[in-house]
């Protein structure tokens, strides 16, 4: 086995989570985990295991750790791989490093093209603005193998060779182009979705269950993840409809065979109208309609709603109970309305605990996590937020 180094995205803490459970990493003390990354030793396959991770965008290989910069030119291109003949073309990230440590890691990497130079080689060392090398320009300019990873961490340096990046054109494919979407409601990320059912873990033959599908995005990933055995259901007409056209898209862009089945149920009454236990719950239920929630300036009109909400989420959960088998797990998302600093919670973990289903904790130790101990998923100035929590049956 090797040791592998997965640089995650703008959600940290939960993409570190979906690594936890994936790999299942809780007993594993030998893993190492950063604010930005996490290394563990395993046996995986880079170029299919990244396309598993919703929160990773690259995957490279250990190389070593070493408690300063001083590698040589020829160390480094023992590291990376390089065409035979052509122009090659190399570049390098620094994460967690200042300026002054980009430019001598930059003096290194002019180095190494000199030495390529003299040997008679056309070269190139591919940068950016950034101290990191995206997976767009990583992938657009075939850095596979080529790009050196420098992670500072805990006074040490720990180097890698970038084996898999992200491909963000399927997930904008899958985002912005299927064919349905609900801005009504607010829509959930792919990336987001799939961290999601990750988070239960890695075996992909239980029974699955969005029952507030929406437009299909949980559906979609739980197909692409090799779910096989896949039920949707919501109260509404149009989200079966639009569901139904965008899983045909996926089926035909995608080429995807799992049997997904999808029909009109109010969560209220899934427990009468599904003909199935299930064994996984993944859902971002209804959570207000977004415009009028981002209209509402004050307390007391929110009130009402916010009461509304919390009463179909213990309904869901009651009827949850009567349709699970006896290990199932729930991933849900309980919104946070963010009034002017001031955060609104809908999770009221007493009364789901009651229902019989206990809140499992997040292995990943930060002092960000919700008061009760969860990932808030979130972007800069969004108004309703979203605490994704994890049960399991009792």
């Amino acid at each position: 086995m090797s040791n592998y180094i997965f640089i995650v995205g703008q959600s940290p803490h939960l993409a570190k989570e979906e690594l936890t459970n994936l790999l299942d990493l809780s007993k594993n003390d030998g893993s190492i985990i950063g604010d930005n990354f996490l290394m563990a030793e395993n046996d995986l396959e880079p170029q299919n295991f990244i396309h598993q991770l919703g929160g990773t965008i690259k995957i490279a290989k250990h190389q070593k750790t070493v408690e300063q910069l001083d590698i040589t030119p020829q160390e480094w291109l023992a590291m990376i791989k390089t065409k035979e003949d052509g122009k090659i073309k190399f570049g390098f990230s620094l994460y967690n490093g200042n300026k002054k440590e980009y430019k001598k890691i930059e003096a290194l990497a002019l180095s190494v093209k000199k030495e390529l130079k003299n040997q008679g080689h056309s070269v190139r060392l591919v940068s950016s603005q950034e101290t990191d090398l995206s997976s767009v320009i990583v992938t657009k300019n075939k850095l596979i193998n080529a790009e050196l990873l420098f992670i500072k961490h805990q006074g040490k340096w720990i180097i890698g060779t970038t084996e898999a990046v992200q491909d963000f054109e399927k997930y904008a494919q899958r985002d912005a182009y299927r064919p349905r979407k609900d801005n009504r409601s607010g829509m959930l990320p792919p990336k987001v979705a799939q961290m999601m059912i990750n988070l239960a873990g890695p075996d992909r033959d239980k029974i699955f269950l969005d029952p507030f599908c929406g437009s299909g995005t949980i559906l979609q990933e739980a197909a692409l993840l090799g779910f096989s055995k896949i039920y949707g259901s919501d109260s509404s007409e149009k989200a079966i409809a639009d569901s139904q056209v965008n899983l045909d898209w996926l089926q035909e862009k995608f080429d995807t065979t799992a049997q997904i089945n999808i029909k009109k149920i109010p969560v209220e009454k899934i427990s009468t109208n599904l003909d199935t236990k299930v064994d996984l719950i993944v859902a971002e239920p209804f959570m207000g309609d977004a415009r009028n929630l981002l209209s509402i300036q004050d307390t007391k009109y929110l009130a009402p709603i916010i009461n509304e909400l919390k009463m179909l989420y213990k309904k869901a959960f009651e009827q949850f109970k009567k349709i699970a088998n006896p290990d199932a797990k729930i991933i849900f998302i309980f919104p946070v309305i963010d009034l002017d600093g001031q955060k609104i919670y809908t999770l009221e973990q007493d009364v789901i605990s009651q229902l019989g289903w206990q809140a499992m904790p997040y292995h990943i130790k930060t002092n960000q996590l919700s008061p009760a101990g969860n990932v808030i998923y979130n972007r800069t100035g969004q108004k309703i937020q979203r605490e994704i929590t994890i049960w399991k049956n009792i």
